[in-house]
């Protein structure tokens, strides 16, 4: 592995920053980040919780066919979450700018700033390869992460877009399935509620029954007092109207 002193020497990294020297390792600092297609303009940039944004290198590396690079995520942005999901080799022969796209994990808002390292490199040297040089400038690197980006959503696990694949796919069963699935449904719901109605309904019954049995009897007891109301008056009629005696006999001896 290639210390500060060999990374230098052999002028591994083009423009290369102060604050991106180690002792045996490279930070790449942030140089443009796009997001969706756009260049950000701002020195800075807040990528909310789920998002995802490109994050370029304002270096460009030079390797020879001699020389491997391995790039890994600075470990103090995934301590906060976010993580890089094309870190990797950098094979030899590879001369132009290094990006990687980012997604924030954590559940806070998480601010790139341009000019701060991003992404560490560590160079390893080994027998020359027969590997073929690929050369990228700055603007043409831009260029391609442009339209790579517009193939991606804004967020990492668009849910709206699986809910709408989830859709498609339920609505794209054979019909014969889609109507058995409802009238199961059917038979579910009616399982749960026929015998709660049954049981309401019975009690009403046996609740209607009881009320009819019992307006009977006090009809009964209505109809009672009626008639003995009716009889009453008859018998008290001149109650103290005195009884009449038979007539007295007359006859001839009578005086």
């Amino acid at each position: 592995m290639l210390e500060k002193q060999e990374i230098e020497s052999l002028n591994l990294v083009q423009d290369i920053q102060a604050n991106g020297q180690r002792a045996s390792t490279y930070d790449a600092t942030v140089g443009n980040i796009v997001v969706r297609g756009k260049i950000i303009n701002e020195e800075a940039f807040t990528l909310e919780p789920r998002h995802i944004a490109w994050v370029i290198s304002k270096e460009s590396f030079n390797l020879p066919n001699n020389i491997t690079g391995l790039a890994t995520l600075r470990t103090g942005w995934t301590h906060r979450g976010v993580l890089a999901l094309n870190v990797g080799i950098v094979d030899p022969g590879w001369h132009g700018p290094l990006g990687t796209i980012i997604v924030n994990f954590s559940n806070v808002d998480f601010d790139i700033n341009k000019g701060e390292p991003f992404l560490r490199l560590l160079f390893h040297k080994h027998a020359d390869t027969d590997a073929c040089e690929v050369k990228k400038s700055q603007p043409d690197y831009i260029k391609d992460i442009r339209v790579r980006s517009n193939l991606f959503s804004d967020t990492f696990l668009d849910m709206g877009s699986l809910a709408d694949d989830v859709a498609k796919k339920i609505f794209a069963l054979p019909k014969l399935v889609v109507v058995l699935t409802f009238i199961g449904l059917i038979i579910a719901v009616m399982a749960l509620f026929v015998p709660i109605a049954w049981d309401v309904w019975s009690k009403y019954e046996k609740n209607n029954a009881q009320l009819t049995a019992e307006l009977d009897v006090l009809k009964e007891q209505v109809k009672s007092l009626q008639e003995e109301k009716k009889l009453a008056p008859v018998v008290a009629q001149n109650p103290d109207k005195p009884k009449s005696s038979p007539p007295h006999a007359t006859g001839k001896g009578e005086n």
